[in-house]
């Protein structure tokens, strides 16, 4: 009987169990503490055997609740219904009475011993000797041993799986989710690897954000800056950690560098990286070969639109590297960040091929390939000239520049040797200069300018003699011969007129004459004095020059029988004007040229202010006659003076006398003191003695 009792209990037990294990499959609840999943099942109860094998076919095992979070969890899962909604738990002392273990084989910590534990106050007790499983929920979330055959409900336990990080996440969306499948209350979150911080939430900010959404996160790279690349990872509470590598092209992109036939600059076309927008961007340029900055800038892009830059003050045909480097700060601008392109600049006007001057200075030049390049605007010609005669030691050079636009003939500079070169004007400037070959000659010419004569301050003396200064011309322009002084009686005007012929007609003449002819060679400075009008000659020959170096040099010149030109030197007459100008001779090949000075006048003796006689018969005379004025009017006011005062001496007598006339009438008797002090006024006016003797006087006659 025994025997029949125990084999339908097994047979019971293995039913349940199989029952169990066949209806379990939807759960109260799942919840996830640290790495672990708590799985509620209430929908068939269980013996112990039958909930513990249902656990392991799921892949877990009857809950180990060995923390405070753990039991946190379970309590806040299930309410307590009486005794009828009880859970076991993984806890047993089915193979050593009171030597409870976890399903594991984990010692448990019992009441009074170090750890943590949740016994009820008087468990366990083994009620009937038989209790050797564990429960929560019989009337309190504490635990409690009951027997191992009854049924119940059971809390599976297993570890949870590790977050995915989906691989099939739309590139577009710029997004990255992670997910915990399997437990409905555990929160994925991404952290960011280097700093071990958890990533914001805030989408408003700059950056990475990541919106949580119960068991998943999904990461947000719509806002990611160069400063978010780097490693992430994401995680449920203590799970193991599953990385993401954010990686993202920094660098800008340059698409285009272009350079200028008018202009040394480059112009960079380039868009900055999405995730660099807003961050300055340096912009540099080296030279290829010398690896020397030539430019540098800053731009901070507002957009990853193309931008375009041009780079300034480059040398001209030269390569350089140009780079632009994102600056992560201030201070760091990375080469991780960059990109760099070579180019060459252009900027350069070309020259001609050859170029040509003849004798006559007339200029031929050749462009490269006979066509002349676009955007030119001329020649610009440097004229480099050399004095031919001279009376100088030194040599001094003539330079000058001017602009053409088509061969020409320009006039050649007098005395003087000259070659050209030639430079292009075009959009970029100045081309190199090229050297014409052969070079012009000038004829000798006139002087540009002759300075007018200089006058004495003094008058024409008696002897009809005037000190004139004549300046030596600039005769740069060709060797001058001679410098004559012409005298016209009266004024005249302007004698820019003046020619040869005049000059022919002057030796005879009377009222235009030759007064000096003056030899150049023989001027020792650069101004000489002449004495006009002391009937002294003087010759001088127009075809003739002296050159300094050689001492001697005669060059005669086809003009006619007039080549020595006579000066007669009249004495001037001091009621007559004169106006004088000076005429320069310069051999000129065949003719001499002539230059004449402005004039001066002369003018005739006039009224003569003397400060001797001015000081004489007028000064003095005026200063006697004030000094004279002076002493009588001195004179006239003492003597008024002195007769005021006797008229006071008068009037103070006859006050005094008045005042002191006898009377019976004692009051009306004046006294000493009464008449002095009336007579006060006048007393200062008396001389001392007078004063006291009329006054003395009166008062003797009062008393009598």
């Amino acid at each position: 009987m025994k025997m029949n009792a125990l084999g339908k209990l097994l047979r019971c037990i293995l039913m349940s169990t199989i029952l169990g294990v066949s209806h379990a499959q939807t759960p109260l609840a799942k919840k996830c503490v640290d790495q672990y999943e708590l799985t509620f099942f209430n929908d068939n109860r269980k013996n112990y055997a039958g909930a513990k094998a249902t656990c392991e076919s799921l892949g877990g095992y009857l809950a180990k609740v060995d923390n405070q979070r753990m039991t946190y969890v379970i309590n806040a899962t299930f309410e307590l219904v009486g005794s009828i909604n009880s859970y076991f738990i993984g806890g047993n002392d089915k193979a050593t009475e009171g030597d409870w273990k976890w399903q594991d084989g984990t010692d448990m910590i019992m009441r009074g011993e170090v750890g943590y534990q949740n016994w009820k106050y008087n468990q366990p007790n083994n009620d009937a000797s038989g209790e050797d499983c564990l429960l929560i929920g019989r009337d309190t979330y504490q635990w409690v041993d009951t027997t191992c055959h009854e049924l119940l409900f059971y809390i599976c336990q297993s570890e949870h799986s590790t977050p995915e990080i989906g691989s099939d996440d739309d590139p577009s969306h710029h997004e990255k989710i992670c997910r915990v499948k399997n437990c409905v209350n555990t929160t994925a979150e991404w952290y960011k690897e280097s700093s071990h911080e958890q990533v914001t939430t805030d989408f408003k900010k700059n950056g990475i954000y990541q919106k949580i959404d119960g068991s998943s996160s999904t990461l947000h790279f719509d806002n990611a800056t160069i400063l978010d690349i780097g490693k992430y990872y994401c995680r449920a509470h203590n799970s193991s950690k599953e990385f993401f590598d954010f990686k993202v092209d920094g660098n800008p992109t340059i698409t285009s560098i272009t350079n200028s036939s008018c202009s040394r600059s480059l112009f960079v076309t380039w868009n900055p990286s999405r995730y660099a927008v807003g961050f300055r961007h340096k912009i540099t340029a080296n030279n290829y070969i010398t690896k020397e900055e030539s430019f540098s800038t800053f731009i901070i892009p507002k957009s990853n639109t193309s931008v375009i830059r041009e780079i300034s003050g480059l040398k001209t045909t030269t390569e350089y590297n140009v780079t632009i480097k994102v600056c992560v700060s201030d201070d760091e601008c990375r080469s991780t960040y960059s990109a760099t392109t070579t180019a060459k600049t252009d900027g350069k006007t070309q020259p001609v091929t050859s170029a040509s001057l003849s004798t006559n200075c007339s200029i031929q030049w050749i462009w490269k390939n006979n066509n002349q390049p676009v955007n030119v605007a001329g020649l610009k010609v440097t004229r480099y000239c050399t004095t031919i005669a001279t009376r100088s030691n030194v040599n001094s050079p003539h330079m000058d520049s001017f602009n053409i636009s088509m061969p020409r003939t320009y006039t050649p500079v007098p005395n003087r040797n000259c070659t050209v070169s030639i430079q292009v004007i075009g959009c970029a400037g100045l081309s190199e200069a090229v050297n014409a070959k052969g070079y012009c000659v000038g004829k000798p010419a006139a002087p540009d300018a002759i300075a007018k004569p200089i006058a004495s301050f003094d008058a024409t003396d008696s002897n009809g003699i005037r000190k004139i200064t004549v300046t030596k011309p600039d005769d740069s322009n060709g060797l001058l011969s001679c410098l004559f002084i012409i005298v016209h009686d009266e004024s005249s005007g302007e004698n820019t007129h003046f020619k040869m012929e005049n000059l022919i007609k002057a030796q005879s003449s009377t009222t235009e004459y030759i007064a000096v002819a003056l030899p150049v060679y023989r001027f020792t400075g650069d101004r000489q004095v002449v004495n006009l009008g002391d009937n002294s000659g003087s010759s001088c020959n127009v075809t003739q020059t002296i050159d300094v170096l050689s001492k001697k040099r005669r060059r005669r010149r086809n003009v006619g029988e007039h080549a020595i030109f006579v000066g007669q030197n009249r004495k001037l007459n001091r009621e007559k004007s004169y106006s004088v100008f000076v005429v320069s001779t310069t051999p000129c090949e065949n003719e001499i040229c002539l230059r004449t000075s402005p004039s001066i006048l002369l003018k005739k003796k006039s009224f003569e202010f003397n400060i001797i006689s001015f000081v004489i018969g007028f000064l003095i005379p005026l200063i006697f006659y004030v000094v004279f004025a002076l002493i009588i009017y001195k004179l006239m006011k003492k003597n008024k003076k002195l007769k005021k005062i006797a008229e006071a001496k008068e009037h103070n007598y006859e006050t005094i006398q008045e005042k002191a006339t006898f009377s019976n009438d004692p009051v009306s008797q004046p006294s000493y003191s009464n008449v002095l002090q009336e007579t006060a006024g006048y007393e200062q006016a008396l001389p001392a003695t007078t004063k006291q003797t009329q006054v003395e006087s009166a008062y003797e006659t009062y008393n009598t």
